[in-house]
């Protein structure tokens, strides 16, 4: 594994030079959970050499959190306290009161399946005109750390399309009136202490303040300035279920190897039922793939704020499905994940999959915008490639 790892430097080492990524940890484990590689290269900001990016650095993990959230959920789904198909309107008056920007109701009630499959008609300011011309008007968007800035308006009818939003924030809101407990406090009892992931948790923790990596912005000449990070990641209301953890690589590969493992995690703690797990690694869409006209999972995603994020085409060329909370290829790919990988990503360039069939999972973290660099998403793709040939 020495071998691999100084492969892996490599590859990290030049996506952090020459006008490339500031600062990036990749890590990659096996369905046991034994650490196959872990790296960092760069730094955590800007020309600061006294912050070397680690394998332990804290970064705002943004979408990977959507999938701790659906494990959060389906752990109620199947204790039978929620069913997927509930309204969850009826315990969110905020879901209950969704319309469109017109006024107009929609037809059909929003169920929890609506929320985890991204089919209920919620979309992001980012990815969409009409959301960000609501957000300039409102003075509100899903980074303002409100409930206010993710009550927007509908983009389509509930179980009629895909539209990436903020599903799983409204998800992770049902979780909290079943429960009575915040997502952060359900999700540290319920998952990571089980599994021993020590260095995640949903907001910034005040012990964490100064192990957060720096977010910085490409601009327009390729060059990369330290910026703000979002408002929420340290004035959040709530617990952000689409985008609210800060972690560290393996602690988060923790949470996600259960998708390996029928879900039990690496050190035994059982986190769902087999047929769980199986259920969520299923494509869901169903006849919402004919409905819009265009299989969704084939459609560009736009970009309606270029600062935060460029155009978005979803692993072109290969076929796609989506599961509970993430892409499931159906494809095998030329450099080693097998047809029934799920994989997501977080908007500051943050990047995982986890391979069934193959029994490894792996990630990048990175701390940048916009979303979709290559150079983030080529040392990902570059360093697994190298994981693969070792198995």
């Amino acid at each position: 594994m020495a071998d691999l790892q100084a492969r892996v430097q490599k590859i990290l080492d030049d996506a952090t030079s020459s006008d490339g990524l500031v600062g990036c940890s990749f890590a990659a484990v096996d369905r046991s959970g034994k650490v196959l590689v872990s790296v960092g290269s760069g730094y955590e900001e800007l020309g600061n050499k006294d912050r070397p990016a680690k394998p332990d650095s804290l970064y705002c993990l943004y979408s990977c959190t959507k999938a701790i959230a659906t494990i959060a959920v389906m752990q109620l789904v199947e204790q039978g306290k929620i069913s997927l198909d509930d309204h969850v309107g009826d315990k969110v008056p905020q879901v209950a009161q969704a319309a469109f920007a017109d006024g107009r109701k929609p037809k059909t009630p929003i169920t929890l399946r609506h929320l985890l499959t991204h089919t209920a008609g919620f979309g992001y300011t980012f990815f969409d005109d009409g959301l960000k011309k609501w957000s300039e008007e409102t003075g509100h968007d899903e980074f303002d750390g409100t409930l206010e800035g993710i009550t927007s308006p509908l983009i389509a009818e509930p179980g009629e399309d895909w539209n990436y939003g903020v599903n799983i924030d409204w998800a992770g809101q049902y979780l909290e009136k079943v429960t009575g407990m915040t997502l952060g406090e359900y999700c540290k009892k319920n998952i990571f202490d089980p599994l021993g992931a020590d260095d995640i948790a949903f907001g910034l923790l005040p012990t964490n303040k100064d192990r957060l990596v720096k977010m910085h912005q490409r601009g327009p000449d390729g060059k990369f300035t330290v910026r703000d990070h979002l408002t929420f990641t340290h004035k959040a209301s709530y617990d952000a279920g689409g985008a609210g953890c800060i972690g560290t690589v393996e602690s988060y590969l923790k949470c996600v190897t259960i998708l390996l493992n029928g879900g039990v995690g690496a050190n035994g703690a059982r986190i769902l039922k087999a047929e769980t797990v199986e259920q969520m690694l299923q494509d869901q869409l169903g006849d919402v793939r004919t409905k819009s006209g265009i299989d969704p999972m084939e459609r560009p995603i736009p970009a309606a704020t270029p600062e935060l994020t460029l155009p978005v085409e979803m692993a072109p060329g290969v076929k796609k499905g989506w599961g509970l909370s993430f892409q499931i290829l159906k494809d095998d790919l030329p450099h080693g994940r097998k047809s029934g990988a799920v994989w997501w990503a977080g908007l500051c360039n943050n990047y995982w999959q986890v391979d069934p069939k193959s029994g490894v999972a792996t990630m990048i973290l990175s701390q940048s915008f916009p979303f979709n660099d290559p150079r983030a998403i080529g040392a990902w793709v570059t360093a697994e490639v190298e994981v693969y040939k070792s198995l």
